[in-house]
């Protein structure tokens, strides 16, 4: 198998298969020093996963939501659903879960994770942000970014 993304090329023998993909996007320029004091807005690498796993035939996108709804209470700590709804991925109504947390540093974050099950396979497809006013603003571009995704 031959992957290409950007720059990245290599090529793998067939029976390999991608698993995970994380893209981040570029920090946002910081403010330049001088005589006046400027706040630093805390960095944070904006990004989105795509992560696939082997389901049984029985296995549906809400299960599967369900399933990972509930290890993230159990897993994330100052874990909130804030929102759950659905997103269309490649065709397909999905289920879209939004939530908040406690990620590194103590930084308060906000997710949204949608869940798509294809072929015995569940793509998870997930990004976040900082929460409030930095997510409300990225919020639109990441779910135009989930509504592009094609699988094969």
């Amino acid at each position: 198998m031959k992957l290409t993304l950007g720059p990245l090329s290599f090529e793998t023998p067939n029976d390999y298969a991608p698993r995970m993909l994380v893209i981040t996007a570029p920090e946002k320029p910081k403010p330049k020093g001088g005589m006046m004091v400027v706040k630093h807005e805390q960095s944070f690498a904006r990004n989105i996963t795509l992560a696939a796993e082997d389901v049984d035939d029985a296995v549906t996108a809400a299960d599967y939501a369900d399933q990972q709804l509930l290890a993230m209470k159990q897993g994330l700590q100052g874990f909130s659903l804030m929102k759950r709804s659905v997103v269309v991925v490649d065709g397909v109504d999905c289920p879209l879960l939004e939530i908040q947390s406690t990620g590194p540093e103590g930084r308060l974050l906000q997710a949204m994770t949608a869940y798509l099950v294809k072929n015995k396979t569940a793509y998870t497809l997930s990004a976040s942000q900082l929460a409030g006013i930095p997510y409300q603003e990225i919020r639109a571009e990441y779910l135009e970014i989930f509504s592009s995704v094609k699988l094969g």
